[in-house]
């Protein structure tokens, strides 16, 4: 065991501690009191196949209460928040589970303070591309609130940089679906069974009446 204390009661301990191998908790690093009781500390936790040893995390001791483990590294790479068995690469779990992502930039441009959930992928070659990505932004380039999401995908070699706008949602609610096919019947518009399409020189529609492929 290696310690560093102060001589005050109840002052903080960096502690590292050797638990041996096997099954069970291994080397654990803690800060803790006079007390013994573990405010936080981070522990290597030994578990079964197939995830070997663990990294835990944790934190939120009282003054006469242990901390618990907030978080976790598995040994396959999944990581848990909250979670001490995540199932996939991240899971959260609280009676709020909510992701925040927070642009710090100021500005009110058209398109700014934007926020990318990024989907990428590796071709046969393992050349690396990004398939698509759900933007939130600012809608407009007033000095207001106003928030719109798009859906942006590859065509086939955009590289990182996704061209086509599947959907977007405006903050007055409105829908745009700006890359719809167009064609005067459902044969000319090559529209497939459930596929959005838009009339173009129909006979007895009006151009840019959105229908339904069946």
């Amino acid at each position: 065991i290696i310690s560093f204390e102060q001589d005050a009661a109840f002052s903080d301990v960096l502690r590292l501690a050797n638990y041996g191998v096997g099954a069970g908790t291994g080397p654990t690093l803690s800060f803790t009191t006079k007390s013994i009781y573990n405010h936080a500390f981070i522990q290597s936790q030994y578990k079964d196949a197939p995830n070997k040893h663990n990294l835990e995390f944790g934190v939120g001791g009282g003054s006469s209460v242990h901390g618990t483990v907030k978080m976790v590294l598995l040994g396959n790479g999944y990581f848990g928040l909250s979670e001490t068995d995540p199932v996939t690469l991240i899971e959260a779990t609280h009676i709020t589970p909510y992701l925040t992502l927070h642009n710090s930039s100021h500005e009110d441009s058209d398109g700014g303070r934007e926020s990318r959930l990024i989907a990428r992928g590796e071709q046969s070659g393992g050349e690396e591309s990004i398939l698509g990505w759900l933007e939130f932004s600012h809608d407009g380039a007033a000095d207001d609130q106003k928030g719109k999401a798009e859906i942006k995908v590859n065509d086939g070699n955009d590289g990182v940089s996704p061209s086509i706008t599947g959907i977007t949602i405006r903050a007055d609610g409105g829908v745009e679906v700006p890359n719809l096919p167009t064609g005067a019947t459902q044969v000319a518009a090559g529209a497939a069974a459930g596929e959005l399409w838009a009339t173009s020189g129909h006979a007895s529609l009006p151009d840019n009446v959105v229908m339904i492929g069946v």
